[in-house]
């Protein structure tokens, strides 16, 4: 998903007044940082920290399922649904990674069914045919997490293709 023409990229951008605020492409958050240098106490925010840590969390939510399945978008989705401190931005990207996995969910159950009675129908050629279809949606589904990880690190709106969008 690409932002409405006219509209700047998300980003940490300047104010009047020497402050920065996060436009994350819809709308402005309260967040105004201190820019770089101006004296801001040690350990205190960084005008980048709270973007980073968005932008860890959106990464987490696409590229957790290779490892823990629908379970790490869960996480990060019930971490950030309610949390008015994070931005529009990385509750999208949760929202995605977690309707990716509950439609792969559906659509594999889909399939096994399907398989199976075809397999059954054809005693047992069908496998001939399923073995490549499984390769395939499972390649399919790594390369499309590792597109939306990368919109992601880039800071970028993502929409996964032929997603069922059952969180809104």
């Amino acid at each position: 998903m690409t932002n409405p023409p006219g509209t700047p990229a998300p980003g940490w951008y300047p104010t009047p007044d020497g402050t920065q605020h996060w436009w994350d492409g819809t709308q402005w958050t309260a967040s105004a940082p201190p820019p770089p240098g101006s004296g801001s106490p040690p350990g205190g925010p960084v005008p980048n920290q709270q973007f980073q840590q968005e932008k860890t969390l959106a990464i987490l939510a696409h590229i957790g399922p290779v490892v823990a399945g629908f379970i790490a978008p869960l996480i990060v989705w019930i971490v950030v649904k309610d949390d008015q401190t994070k931005s529009a931005w990385v509750r999208h990207h949760a929202r995605e990674a977690l309707n990716f996995q509950l439609s792969l969910m559906i659509y594999g159950a889909v399939f096994a069914i399907v398989g199976f009675v075809l397999t059954i129908i054809t005693l047992g050629l069908f496998i001939l045919v399923l073995f490549p279809l499984i390769f395939f949606f499972v390649f399919g589904t790594l390369i499309m997490s590792i597109i939306a990880t990368v919109k992601a690190n880039r800071g970028e709106w993502y929409q996964y293709p032929a997603t069922i969008r059952l969180l809104t």
